[in-house]
């Protein structure tokens, strides 16, 4: 599925000051790289209970390897990033 990988998205939320968006020119960059996602798309653990795999037309897919998680939408056609967190970092918030 990594593959598939082609837009990154927030979907217009913020989640909190512990995401990441793989577009580098959107801060805030929280120090995951693009190869992080896709290593956790590709090898991680589906948390199935956040998950929402028969949602259509994209399922809403939450996978966790070691210290970052990942929310995506698998569409039919690509994979879009929501959003991505680390869950060791405690990031200080300069959130209006």
């Amino acid at each position: 599925m990594a593959s598939g990988v082609k837009r990154a998205a927030t979907r217009g939320r913020r989640k909190s000051d512990t995401t990441t968006r793989l577009n580098p020119s959107s801060p805030p960059h929280r120090h995951i790289s693009e190869a992080d996602v896709k290593d956790t798309l590709s090898r991680g653990t589906v948390d199935r209970s956040r998950s929402a795999l028969d949602k259509a037309p994209c399922a809403k897919l939450v996978a966790a390897r070691g210290r970052v998680t990942v929310v995506a939408d698998a569409c039919p056609a690509d994979t879009g990033i929501i959003t991505v967190i680390d869950t060791e970092t405690n990031w200080a918030c300069d959130c209006p």
